[in-house]
This record gives structure tokens, C-alpha cells and sequence, in this order.
């Protein structure tokens, strides 16, 4: 604090204290200020050097001063209004003295003080700013409080290097429950126990270099409720389905105390939900209530949203789902259609598949097959029509599926329905008008068409609905037999059967010899006196051993069907069916190839394992590793046998050497065993390596052909002006190839 004043020496004299009151005279020190400041507070310095300002009267004419002593003046010197002064030593508060000297020999005495300190403490004019918090004013947490603020600013402090000291006290409801506190940093978690409602005051005070300070204050309500789900409003409805390709939501939240946000997803995972974090522009989250989203995939979308309130407490989960269709179903396919003959027409078909469903399917009938006039037409809800009523005719039918959306299929395949007036007739029948062994034989019809047939008017036959129709009757009680075809045309008819001449033995009369090749189902016919036999009826033996058949009824040559398995060896056996002996000869199956061509093929030839001829300029055959016995050609075919079921046949084509073009040859790992010659190519086999020779190629390799990657050299023995090299690399498990080119 300065102390300003002026003195006299005889201040009892009168005459002085008149003079004081003549002479208008002050004096103060003043700061040389510091860059960067706009203004500084002259009761401080941080120079030692200092102005002294005088405001002196007419009549004053010398001067003196002095550091902190009123009696260590200097020399007297003249007086200005403006002087440098240095201070003394050391800082503290410094009292600078002056007197001065009238043209009436008063003496006048002055002085004033300022504060010395080199740090510039006290310089500022100015306050800080205040704290900025950035903590919100809500809180889920009852436990303890956590704020930030932005640290406050003070030009003046930061060009001094003097930092800003914050302090902060916490009241809980208005009461204070911390007293002032200093803290260096600008966030403070503070332990507190709250419950809802509760209110918790945050005062931060920041202080600059000078002592000034300036005050912020945040009170944060305690949320403890979380909010209301929200309410959604759709452009869609959710519960139907769709084939739109963008949907409008608008949402709405209620909390008690402030609405932050909405946390949402929009997803076709149902399993992902919202978090807790608002959507949105950050700055106007609680505006964000609506949106528009594309839908691009067919599927359920699913829009789930939660309300964030202030204080950060997520509200329940609200969730509906948008149904989405932009595919038409899948193309109906007719399995089935046939006309009754009282009018009705009847139709089936596999039914379309589709995301929302199918509302309907559109059948339509015309009698002429581009459907350019439609005869009958109408929608059914499944997958089956029935059309009652309608003129007989030959109708040409053709379906659509519209889905849930409307989207409509493409049209079904086109199926031809011919007006059937006629019954079915029947083809066959065992027994017939013969002799029946038996008085409850099993009675089997065909018929020419799918039908259900009866017999005594309405007793269904045991396996009946197609063509094949088998019952069990009794002769002396069986009547007469109908038969009723898909179109409801019937026939009704009285079988013509044989008479009953009962036998326990069917005797056998053919056949007598009987050919089969090893290990393969065999069928022959044989035929019986009587009719109406069953299998129990018949006893098989193989070289007297019992073996499994089936025996049928049938309408080739005889009256019967015979079906056995053939032995695995080849040779000679007996066959005994009752009592009927037959010889049964059982050849090995052979291994033949054909090859069948238009052109004319010349000096066809076969040798041991080889089979051989000429197409043109080719030479072409098959080589065996086994013996071929077996030798069949003309002018467009060449084929071989071998009796080895396990042969190896290897098919070749090569130009005929003489020709000095392309030379082929193929070869497979472990073919050839008998070392067989073509042409002028021989083959042998060494251990794991196949030595191949020709008079005009030499051949050079040691490589093994197991696996990997070979390298073949071949060189032409005749003039050539390039050597060629051919590498050979194993194509598969079976073997490689070679192709040589000169």
C-alpha cells in the first residue's frame, strides 16, 4: 500500500504549514511496465529501476532523495517532473523520500512506496478467467463425483511463467461438505454418498500471479431413475410385409429429468442391441428423433432404440421389426392334372416358395395353348385347384404365385390336360381262363392306365391306384371287377377264370438249358400246367444246395418269371426247380472295348497284347497288360476282349514313323508287362524305370516316374537344326505323358 504525504521539519511553524497549503505538490512511483501487458498495477515492480513522477510548484528549485532513510539524501540537484530512480537491494516493499527546496527557503518532504519483486508478482490488473466445466449436470453415480473444467486463461500469468492455482470446495445440497481445497490438476473424482435428487455443487476458484481470482460453480443432480423406453412411429407397418426400399421412424423419450439422447441400431442381426452412447450431432443429440433407412436386402429389419438420459442411464429397449420383400416368388411348377369326367378339373402343383408368403396363386384355363383367350380363370390359396363345372374340352393350364407384397411369379410350365371320356381296359391277367391250382389264388391285373380297381363292386384291391393292380380272392366267391380311371370313367366287367383243379406240385415243362455269366442276377421264363402257384409253392436247388429266388406271374413266354443269383466261378451246374432238371452254364464276364469311327480303317491286326490298324497316316489300337483273346474289326470299328476283369487297356494314336512329322507316345506307370512293340516304339520295364526306344529318337533319362517333376532330353538322330527338350511332368495317380516334337 503506498503511503503518500508531505512533511515539513518545523511542522509546529505556522509559516509551514501555510506553505503546504500554498504549495499544490505531489509525488509517486511508477513501474517501467513489462511487454505484454496492456496495464500493470504501479504498487508493484519487477524492475528495480523505477520512475518517479513529481508534480512541483513554480517556485520549487532544487532536489534531493532517498532510498528507505529519511536522513540519506544526495546532493541537492535541480528538480523535474520525470526521473529514473534505481531501488535498493533486495525485494520488499520500497519507500523512496524526497525533499524539495522553494525560492522562499521552505523545505518540502515527500514520499512514496512501491513493491519490489523480480518475478512480476502483483503486476497483473486483471483476473483470470473462469473455469469452463465440462462435466455434465446429471449423474448416475451415487458413490462419488467426478468434474472437469477447462483450465482458465491469464495472458499476464503465462508471460510471467507464474501458473494459475485452482481451489475447489464440494456442498452437498447447499451445505458445505468440503471447505476450499487446492488442487494442480483441472479434473477431481471427490468420494461422496448421494441419493436421488441429491444435489453436489462444485465452486472452482483459480488465482492468478497478482492474487485476483474469479470463481465457476456446477451443481450436478442425482439421476438415479433411468428413463422410459421410447415410442416409435414407423412410415411402414410393422407387423406386415413389404417391398419398399427406404422406411421413415420417428421416436420420442420421457425422463423426469433431462432426455440426452437415443442410443439405437438398425441391423437384420436381431442379436445386436443399442449401447448407451447417443446417436446423432453431438451438439443436438436430444433433436435427433427421426430418420429415414434404406432397405436394400429382403429380410427382417430390425430398428431398436433406447432413451439416454442426462445423466447417462439407459431406458428399457424398444424393438420392432420391418418386413421386407423385393423378390417376386419362385416359379410354380404343375405336378398334376386331370379332367373328371362329371366336369371337374383337378390340378396340383409343387408350390412357390417366397420370403413373406404366398396370398394366392392365379390359375388360368385356355383351349388354345398361347393363352390369347382364357376359357376359365380363378385364385386359390393353396397349392391345388379345383375347376367344377366346366365344359369337356382339351385345356391348355397355366399357373402364377402372387406374394404377401404383390409381387407376381413368372408363369408355371404349361401342362396340356386331354379330356378322357373313355375307361381304362385291362392288359393283363393271372390266372386267366386255365386251370387254378388253388381256390384263394392272388389275382393280379394291368391296366392301361393309372386306375383303382374293385372287385365284388366295392371291395379294393390290396395294391391298387397306378397300372399294377394285386388282390387275393376266392374263386367261389369272386363276382365281377371295376376299375375306375383318374377321370372317374369306370369299367365294370366279369373276369373270365379258369376252373379250379387243385395241386400242391406245380410241374415245370421248360426250360431245359440255361446260360448266365458269373456272380450276375439271371431271369428266364418257365411255364406250368396250372396257374395260381406262389412261391412257397416251388423249391430251388443249385448243386443239390438250397439257394434264394423270386418267381412272378407274367405275361412274357410261359406263366412265370424265374430270378436268381449265378454263381461267382464259371463252369457247369445243375439247376433243379421242382421237379424240372436244368443244365446251367456260367461264363466269366469279358472285358471288351470298341472303338467305332466313319472313316475307313485299313491293316487292322491283332497280336499278343496288342490290337491294331490304320486310319490314313495314323496308326491307332490298344495295348493290354493282359493277353487279348479276343479280336472283332472292319471298316469302321476295332475292338478286343480280354477274359481279365481287372485289365488295363491303353488307347494309342500315333502318325506312322515314315512320316517325320509329330511322333506321339503315351504310357502309364506299371502298364505294360509283356514289353510290347508299336510301330517302331518298344517298352521296358527295369525296376521303377521305363526305358522307351526308337531308331530315330535317342532318349536319354534315369529319372524316376514315381513322383515329382522329370526331366526328359530327346534328341533326333537324324539332321535337325535345333535340339528340343520335353519336360514330363506327372499329370494324376495313375500316370504321366510324353509328347515328343521334332
Amino acid at each position: 500500500m503506498k503511503k503518500r504525504g508531505r512533511q515539513s521539519i518545523l511542522s509546529i511553524i505556522l509559516l509551514v504549514i501555510l506553505a503546504i497549503s500554498v504549495y499544490s505538490e505531489s509525488f509517486n512511483i511508477e513501474n517501467l511496465g513489462l511487454p505484454g501487458f496492456d496495464d500493470v498495477n504501479n504498487e508493484y515492480t519487477s524492475s528495480r529501476t523505477v520512475v518517479l513522477k513529481l508534480n512541483i510548484s513554480s517556485n520549487a528549485t532544487v532536489c534531493g532523495f532517498s532510498n528507505d532513510d529519511n536522513n540519506s539524501y544526495g546532493i541537492w540537484e535541480p528538480c523535474t517532473e520525470t526521473k529514473f530512480w534505481l531501488l535498493s537491494q533486495n525485494s520488499g516493499n520500497k519507500t523512496v523520500f524526497i525533499k524539495i527546496n522553494h525560492s522562499d527557503f521552505s523545505i518540502a518532504y515527500y514520499n512514496d512506496s512501491i513493491y519490489y519483486n523480480y518475478t512480476g508478482t502483483g503486476l497483473d490488473t486483471t483476473p483470470p478467467t473462469k473455469p469452463i466445466f465440462v462435466t455434465g449436470n446429471y449423474s448416475n453415480n451415487n458413490r462419488s463425483q467426478t468434474v472437469e473444467w477447462e483450465g482458465s486463461t491469464d495472458p499476464e500469468s503465462e508471460i510471467l511463467g507464474i501458473p494459475i492455482i485452482y481451489e475447489y470446495r464440494v456442498l452437498l445440497n447447499a451445505i458445505e461438505n468440503l471447505t476450499w481445497t487446492k488442487t494442480t490438476e483441472n479434473k477431481i473424482t471427490y468420494q461422496i454418498n448421494t441419493t436421488q435428487d441429491d444435489n453436489v455443487t462444485f465452486e472452482v476458484k483459480a488465482t492468478n500471479s497478482a492474487g485476483l481470482t474469479n470463481t465457476s460453480s456446477i451443481t450436478i443432480n442425482m439421476d438415479l431413475v433411468p428413463p422410459t423406453e421410447p415410442n416409435i412411429t414407423s412410415s411402414l407397418n410393422t407387423t406386415s410385409w413389404h417391398n419398399d426400399t427406404t422406411v421413415f421412424l420417428n421416436w420420442s423419450g420421457i425422463d423426469d429429468k433431462s432426455v440426452m439422447g437415443y442410443s439405437y441400431v438398425f441391423t437384420q442381426n436381431q442379436e445386436i442391441d443399442p449401447d448407451s452412447i447417443p446417436e446423432g450431432d453431438i451438439n443436438d443429440l436430444e433433436n435427433h428423433i427421426n430418420k429415414t433407412f434404406n432397405l436394400a436386402n429382403d429380410g427382417i429389419y430390425y430398428f431398436k432404440i433406447r432413451t439416454i438420459d442426462s445423466a447417462r442411464n439407459p431406458s428399457n429397449i424398444t424393438e420392432v421389426s420391418i418386413k421386407i420383400d423385393q423378390t417376386p416368388p419362385s416359379r410354380p411348377e404343375i405336378i398334376d392334372s386331370f379332367q373328371l369326367a362329371t366336369g371337374t378339373l383337378n390340378i396340383t402343383w409343387y408350390p412357390s416358395s417366397d420370403l413373406s408368403g404366398i396370398d394366392r396363386y392365379e390359375v388360368e384355363l385356355s383351349d388354345i395353348d398361347n393363352f390369347s383367350y382364357i376359357n376359365y380363370s380363378a385364385n386359390f390359396t393353396t397349392n391345388k385347384a379345383n375347376f367344377s363345372n366346366i365344359n369337356h374340352a382339351d385345356y391348355y393350364i397355366r399357373i402364377r404365385a402372387q406374394n404377401n407384397v404383390g409381387l407376381v411369379s413368372v408363369w408355371s410350365n404349361e401342362d396340356e390336360i386331354i379330356y378322357d371320356s373313355t375307361p381304362p381296359t385291362i392288359t393283363f391277367q393271372s390266372p386267366g381262363n386255365d386251370i387254378i391250382a388253388r381256390n384263394n389264388p392272388i389275382l393280379i391285373l394291368k391296366t392301361d392306365e393309372d386306375s383303382t380297381c374293385y372287385y365284388n363292386e366295392n371291395n379294393e384291391f390290396i395294391y391298387t391306384g397306378k397300372r399294377y393292380h394285386e388282390t387275393r380272392i376266392i374263386l367261389s366267391d369272386f363276382d365281377n371287377i371295376t376299375c375306375i380311371d383318374e377321370a372317374g370313367n369306370k369299367l365294370q366287367t366279369i373276369l373270365s377264370l379258369g376252373s379250379l383243379s387243385v395241386s400242391t406240385t406245380p410241374s415245370i415243362s421248360n426250360p431245359i438249358d440255361v446260360s448266365a455269366y458269373s456272380n450276375m442276377m439271371k431271369k428266364f421264363y418257365i411255364t406250368t400246367t396250372h396257374f395260381g402257384f406262389e412261391k412257397q409253392d416251388f423249391e430251388v436247388y443249385l448243386d443239390n444246395v438250397s439257394i434264394p429266388f423270386s418267381i412272378f406271374p407274367t405275361e412274357e413266354i410261359g406263366n412265370y418269371s424265374f430270378t436268381f443269383q449265378s454263381p461267382n466261378e464259371p463252369g457247369e451246374y445243375e439247376l433243379k426247380i421242382n421237379d424240372l432238371t436244368i443244365d446251367l452254364t456260367v461264363n466269366d464276364l469279358n472285358f471288351t472295348t470298341r472303338f467305332e469311327t466313319s472313316q475307313t480303317i485299313s491293316d487292322y491286326e491283332n497280336s499278343f497284347q496288342t490290337v491294331k490298324g490304320k486310319l490314313g497316316i495314323y496308326t491307332f489300337g490298344f495295348i493290354s497288360n493282359s493277353v487279348i483273346n479276343g479280336f472283332e474289326s472292319d471298316a469302321n470299328f476295332l475292338s478286343s476282349t480280354s477274359s481279365s476283369k481287372n485289365q488295363r487297356l491303353l488307347f494309342f494314336n500315333t502318325k506312322i514313323s515314315n512320316q517325320n512329322k509329330k511322333e506321339y507316345l503315351y504310357y502309364t506307370n506299371d502298364f505294360l508287362n509283356n514289353n510290347p512293340t508299336i510301330n517302331d516304339y518298344s517298352f521296358k520295364e527295369k525296376k521303377n524305370k521305363i526305358i522307351i526306344s526308337n531308331p530315330k529318337i535317342r532318349i536319354n533319362t534315369t529319372a524316376d516316374y514315381g513322383s515329382g517333376l522329370m526331366n526328359l532330353k530327346i534328341q533326333l538322330v537324324k539332321k535337325s537344326t535345333t535340339e528340343k527338350t520335353i519336360t514330363i511332368r506327372k499329370q494324376d495317380s495313375i500316370g504321366n505323358s510324353i509328347k515328343v516334337y521334332d
